[in-house]
């Protein structure tokens, strides 16, 4: 495939997306775990969390800042990411005229296990990589994403090529980090195993030793193992998500700092200011205010995708 063709499909998928997403949003669209993304305008950044999945821009570009590093990344181009990973986001490249695209897939662990021949040898956990789209998975992707428009031809078609994406993403320079998640590693399940308890409790008081009989691991070894996939500390994953809740509940209803602080599970006022300054870069009011600020479009995008958006 050329690179005429390879331009023919990235113009389609951003025709398909402009059609289905409204200004500045998120969607779920009618495929399962297929999202379209679209922002018309360069952003700010915004913490918020990536779930495993893939994420290819195929207009615009976006930086992402993650315990790992900072990435920059763009059209003709895919992230992996292969567990629950906070980062710190911003578009860098789009406006009314060429808006950031950008398509999701959430991945099914099921599926991936069902194609286990496919699996690649062991390799290092990683969190997030970044790699090249090239033509076939380019082509595989405009007719899955072309499906929306084709609602009858999507029933029995989308699975198909859902497995055609997963298989060249597979057999890609990341096909470790789908195999990470689709089985048992050594290494990725007791992390896996960490991060499925801290969304579970992270209201709760901090209980070390619970924590590691869930991993079933000892503390050295799960810190280590959880800061290479994640870039943070359980405690401070923990906390991220704390934030992000607060931060929805404020956004959401009429609520203060302290009681959204309280609601998630802190005890001190002060110290919840002080986290949230931390990470938004700005006092709870004064971010909560200014983001209300905006249009009403970026606002819901913003607030109901925080766990999925690339």
């Amino acid at each position: 495939m050329n690179d005429a063709a390879m331009h023919t499909d990235a113009a389609a998928i951003v025709a398909t997306a402009r059609k289905v997403v409204a200004g500045d949003a998120t969607v779920e669209t009618d495929i399962p775990r297929l999202i379209l993304h679209q922002s018309l305008a360069p952003s700010e950044p915004v913490p918020a969390f990536y779930k495993p999945s893939f994420c290819a821009i195929v207009q615009g570009a976006k930086a992402v800042r993650s315990g790992a590093g900072d990435i920059a990344y763009g059209a003709g181009q895919y992230l992996i990411a292969g567990f629950d990973v906070p980062v710190v986001g911003l578009i860098t490249d789009a406006s009314e005229q060429e808006p950031y695209i950008c398509v999701q897939l959430l991945f099914d662990r099921q599926i991936l296990r069902e194609m286990r021949e496919q699996m690649p040898p062991r390799a290092p956990i990683q969190a997030i990589g970044i790699a090249q789209t090239p033509p076939d998975l380019m082509n595989a992707l405009a007719r899955f994403v072309g499906l929306l428009d084709d609602p009858a031809s999507a029933t029995h078609l989308a699975p198909l090529y859902e497995r055609e994406i997963l298989y060249r993403l597979l057999t890609g320079p990341y096909g470790a980090q789908l195999r990470k998640f689709a089985y048992e590693d050594e290494r990725a399940a007791p992390v896996e195993r960490a991060i499925t308890y801290l969304h579970r409790t992270f209201r709760q008081p901090f209980d070390l030793d619970e924590l590691l009989s869930i991993a079933v691991r000892s503390q050295s070894s799960l810190y280590r193992d959880f800061k290479d996939a994640t870039g943070l500390s359980p405690v401070q994953f923990r906390t991220r998500l704390r934030l992000e809740e607060a931060r929805s509940i404020m956004l959401s209803a009429p609520v203060g700092a302290a009681e959204a602080g309280f609601a998630v599970g802190y005890e001190s006022p002060s110290q919840f200011s002080r986290d949230y300054r931390r990470l938004y870069g700005r006092p709870p009011s004064e971010d909560i205010a200014r983001t209300k600020d905006t249009e009403s479009g970026k606002y819901q995008a913003d607030t109901t995708s925080a766990l999925s958006n690339c």
